[in-house]
C-alpha cells in the first residue's frame, strides 16, 4: 500500500531545531507516513543525530536520509520532492515541528472527507508569540502579493509538481508562493483551508521570514512573470500594506485588462472574431436589438435626435 505522506525535513548546521523537529516526528500517533530528511553537509552533527536514531530504531517510521551539497533551500527541498514517495508532500523544516501529537491524524481525517484536494492548508502558531494565523476561506490573487499558505502546514498533492515541476530555484525564498499561485488561479487546483486546528509551530527564524528586502524584490519579480508590469506597477501604487480587499474592483480590472490584451496579441484573429459575435450576434432579432443599445448609447452620449434602426 502506497504511502498517503512524506514528511521532508531540509537542515543546514541547525541540530537544536532538528531535535525539536524529530521529536515531535516521533510522538506522532500516526504512522502512515514517511521521513525524508535532506542534510546539506552540516558540520555540527545533524546527521550524525539523525543516523543514530535510525540505527537505534528510534525512528518508527520509515525514513530516508541524504547528505550533500546544495545550492540552496529549494534545491534541497527539490531533492526532497524527488525522493519522497508520499501522495501528499509537507514541507516540515528544521526548527519547526508539529504543535500536537494528532496532527498527522487531523490530515488524515480531513483527507477522508474530501479526497484528492491539491492543497490542504491549516492554521499555525508562531513559536514564541503563542499567536494564531489563519487564512481566508476563499483565496484571492490579492491575498498573495503580501502573504501566502504556509508550506510548513499545508500538505501538497505531490502530482502538482509532476505537472508544474519542481520549485523554481531562480527564487531564493518565494518559489513555494509561485507554485500555490500559478496552481491555484492558472490550473484552477482544488484547495482546502482549515483554520480551526493549529498544524505547526513555525519558528521565524528562516530567510523567508527575516530576508524582507529580498522577499520584496522576488514578489514583484513574480508577479510580473504571472500577471505582468501592469498589475505590479498598478498595486505597487496602493500601497504594501494597504488591504487589496478595498480595492477588489481596481484588481479585476487590471486582471480583465491583461487578459483583453493577451488575448488581442496572441490571437488577434480570434479576439475580433469574438467581438464580431458580440456586436452582431448569429440572430437578426439579437442583432437589431444589439445595434439599437449601441446607437442609443451613442445618441445619449452626443445629445443627437433619434434615428430609427431598420
Amino acid at each position: 500500500m502506497s504511502l498517503l505522506i512524506s514528511v521532508i525535513t531540509i537542515n543546514l548546521n541547525n541540530i537544536d531545531g532538528l531535535k525539536r523537529t524529530v521529536e515531535s516526528l516521533i510522538s506522532q500517533g500516526s504512522k502512515s507516513f514517511e521521513w525524508v530528511f535532506i542534510d546539506g553537509i552540516s558540520t555540527d552533527g545533524s546527521c550524525e543525530y539523525v543516523k543514530d536514531l535510525a540505527t537505534s530504531g528510534q525512528l518508527k517510521f520509515p525514513n530516508k536520509i541524504i547528505s550533500e551539497r546544495d545550492s540552496g533551500i529549494y534545491d534541497a527541498m527539490n531533492k526532497g520532492i524527488i525522493n519522497s514517495e508520499g501522495s501528499y508532500l509537507l514541507f516540515l523544516n528544521s526548527g519547526d515541528c508539529f504543535r500536537t501529537n494528532q496532527s498527522l491524524e487531523k490530515f488524515e481525517y480531513e483527507y477522508e472527507i474530501e479526497k484528492n484536494l491539491a492543497f490542504y492548508s491549516f492554521a499555525i502558531e508562531l513559536e514564541g508569540y503563542g499567536v494564531k494565523v489563519t487564512y481566508p476561506k476563499m483565496l484571492r490573487e490579492e491575498f498573495f502579493w503580501n502573504s501566502s499558505l504556509c508550506h510548513q502546514s499545508t500538505f501538497i498533492k505531490k502530482t502538482v509538481f509532476n505537472n508544474l515541476g519542481l520549485y523554481n530555484t531562480n527564487y531564493s525564498i518565494i518559489a513555494d508562493r509561485y507554485h500555490f499561485i500559478v496552481g491555484i488561479f492558472k490550473r484552477g487546483y482544488r484547495y482546502k483551508i482549515i483554520n480551526d486546528f493549529q498544524m505547526v509551530i513555525f519558528n521565524g527564524d528562516g530567510i523567508s521570514s527575516t530576508q524582507f528586502d529580498l522577499r520584496i524584490v522576488e514578489r514583484d519579480m513574480m508577479f510580473t512573470e504571472i500577471f505582468g508590469s501592469f498589475t505590479v506597477r498598478n498595486l505597487k501604487e496602493l500601497g504594501y500594506y494597504r488591504s487589496l480587499e478595498q480595492n477588489r474592483l481596481i484588481w479585476q480590472l487590471m486582471l480583465t485588462t491583461i487578459k483583453c490584451k493577451n488575448l488581442l496579441l496572441a490571437r488577434p484573429k480570434t479576439f475580433l472574431k469574438i467581438l464580431k459575435k458580440i456586436i452582431l450576434k448569429d440572430n437578426p432579432k439579437e442583432r437589431n436589438f444589439i445595434q439599437r443599445g449601441i446607437v442609443c448609447f451613442i445618441q445619449k452620449k452626443l445629445k443627437k435626435k433619434k434615428i430609427e434602426v431598420l
